[in-house]
C-alpha cells in the first residue's frame, strides 16, 4: 500500500492509531518478556545473571532515556514524524537481537542500552502524534485512545511471553521478538501516516497556563517536572516494582503454578495470563478516564483521585490475605491506564502545540527515572525485607505524589 503523507480528515484517527498501535504492541514483546519471566530464579540463572543484576538491567534502558528524552523531544520540535519513529523502530530489532544472542550480562546490558534510545523516540513520536491530532475538545479522549491501544498491545504480549517462554524456552522466545520487531519496522514503513502537517498548521492556543507565562511564573523545567511526578509514582511502583516482581509474587500464593481444567499452569505463563490480565484493567480505565475530563475539565483534581486509588491498591498487594491481595492488584491496574491519559492530557491543556514535546520528554524522563529505580531498588531489598513489606510501603510514594501537585 502506497503511503499517503496526510490522513484523510474523517478517518484520521483509524488511519494513525492501527498502524501505530499494533507497531508499538510489536516492539514491545522483548522488553515485556524480560520483565515477565527474567527475575524467576532458573531464568536468571539460565541467562548467567544474578538477582540484582537482574534489577539493573531491567531498570537500564529506563536510566539510558533520562539522557535521551529531552535531545529526541527537542528533534520532534523540527523534523517529522515518521523521520525519527522508523530508525527508532529499527534501533528495537537490534536490541531484541542482542537479547536473544546474550549468555551473559554484557550483551544484554548492551540491548537494554539501545531499547532506551529506541523507546525515546517511539513514546514520545507516538504521544505528539496524538497530540498533533488533539484538540481542546478531545485531547483526554485521543490521550485515552493511545493508552488503550498501548495496553491491550502490552496484555498480548505479557500472555505471549510467558507460553513463548514455557513452550519453546527463553533463547528462542527472544528471538521472536526480534522477529516482532522486524514486523514492526515494515509495518510503519508501508503504514503509519505523517502528522507533523497538522503541528505546523496547528493555530488553537490552549486556554491554560502557557510556556511563555510558565517561565515566568515557576520556571518550564519546574512545572514539567512536577507535571511528570504523578507518571514517576505510578512508574516506580507499577512497572518497576510490581511487574518486575509478579512472578515472585504469585509465587508465594501459587508456589509453581496451578491446575486448572485438569492441566497444570507453569508458574511463568500464569505470570504472562496474570500481567496480561492487570493490563488490560488499565487499558479500559484510560479512555474513561480521558472522556470523563474533557467533559468536567477537571484533570488535576481526577489524577489525584485515580493517584488516592493506586494508594489503597499498594497497601492491599502487601497483604498475606489472596482477596485482599488481589482487590489490591484490580485497583492498581486502575491507575496504570489512568494516570498517564490524564497526565499526557494535561501536559497538552498547559502547553502550547510548539512547546509540547519538550514538555512531553520532561515529563516521559520523570516517569522512566520510576521505572529505572524500581526494579533496581525492589530486587535489593526483597531478599533483606521480605515482598510483602517492600508492597506494603509502596503507598507512601502515592501520597508523596499527591502532595507534590496539590498545589501546582
Amino acid at each position: 500500500m502506497k503511503f499517503s503523507s496526510e490522513l484523510n480528515q474523517k478517518n484520521k484517527s483509524t488511519q494513525l492509531f492501527i498502524p501505530l498501535s499494533i507497531g508499538l504492541s510489536l516492539s514491545l514483546l522483548g522488553d515485556t518478556m524480560l520483565y515477565t519471566v527474567l527475575p524467576q530464579e532458573k531464568i536468571t540463572l539460565q541467562a548467567g545473571l544474578t538477582t540484582g543484576t537482574v534489577g539493573l538491567i531491567l531498570g537500564l534502558n529506563r536510566l539510558v532515556r533520562l539522557l535521551t528524552n529531552h535531545p529526541v523531544g527537542s528533534l520532534y520540535c523540527r523534523l517529522p514524524r515518521r523521520k525519527i519513529m522508523i530508525p527508532a523502530a529499527f534501533l528495537g530489532v537490534i536490541a531484541s537481537i542482542c537479547y536473544a544472542l546474550s549468555t551473559n550480562a554484557i550483551l544484554m546490558i548492551t540491548g537494554r542500552v539501545i531499547w532506551g534510545l529506541a523507546w525515546s523516540g517511539l513514546w514520545i513520536g507516538a504521544t505528539m502524534m496524538t497530540l498533533d491530532l488533539s484538540t481542546n475538545d478531545n485531547r483526554g479522549k485521543i490521550s485515552g485512545i493511545l493508552a488503550f491501544t498501548t495496553t491491550v498491545g502490552m496484555t498480548i504480549c505479557s500472555l505471549l511471553s510467558g507460553f513463548l517462554c514455557d513452550w519453546l524456552g527463553f533463547q528462542k522466545a527472544l528471538w521472536c521478538s526480534a522477529v516482532a520487531c522486524l514486523l514492526h519496522v515494515i509495518l510503519w514503513i508501508l503504514f503509519l501516516p505523517e502528522t507533523f502537517f497538522l503541528y505546523n498548521k496547528r493555530n488553537n492556543h490552549f486556554p491554560a497556563v502557557d510556556l511563555h507565562s510558565s517561565l515566568q511564573e515557576h520556571g518550564y523545567l519546574f512545572v514539567s517536572s512536577l507535571m511528570g511526578i504523578p507518571l514517576f509514582a505510578m512508574n516506580f511502583v507499577f512497572y518497576g516494582v510490581v511487574f518486575s516482581t509478579a512472578v515472585l509474587w504469585l509465587e508465594q500464593f501459587f508456589e509453581s503454578g496451578i491446575y486448572l481444567f485438569d492441566s497444570f499452569i507453569p508458574i511463568v505463563s500464569l505470570t504472562g495470563i496474570y500481567s496480561g490480565l492487570r493490563i488490560l484493567i488499565g487499558a479500559a480505565s484510560g479512555p474513561l478516564a480521558g472522556v470523563f475530563t474533557d467533559r468536567n475539565g477537571k484533570r488535576k483534581k481526577s489524577l489525584i483521585f485515580t493517584m488516592s486509588l493506586g494508594t489503597v491498591g499498594t497497601f492491599l498487594l502487601g497483604s498475606s490475605v489472596p482477596g485482599f491481595a488481589f482487590l489490591g492488584a484490580i485497583l492498581g491496574s486502575i491507575t496504570t491506564g489512568a494516570i498517564p491519559t490524564l497526565v499526557y492530557a494535561w501536559a497538552g491543556d498547559r502547553f502550547q502545540t510548539g512547546s509540547a514535546s519538550k514538555a512531553i520528554s520532561i515529563i516521559n524522563s520523570m516517569g522512566d527515572l520510576g521505572s529505572a529505580l524500581g526494579p533496581i531498588i525492589a530486587l535489593n531489598l526483597i531478599p533483606l525485607f521480605g515482598l510483602s513489606k517492600v508492597y506494603g510501603s509502596l503507598g507512601f510514594i502515592f501520597i508523596a505524589a499527591i502532595m507534590s501537585i496539590i498545589k501546582l
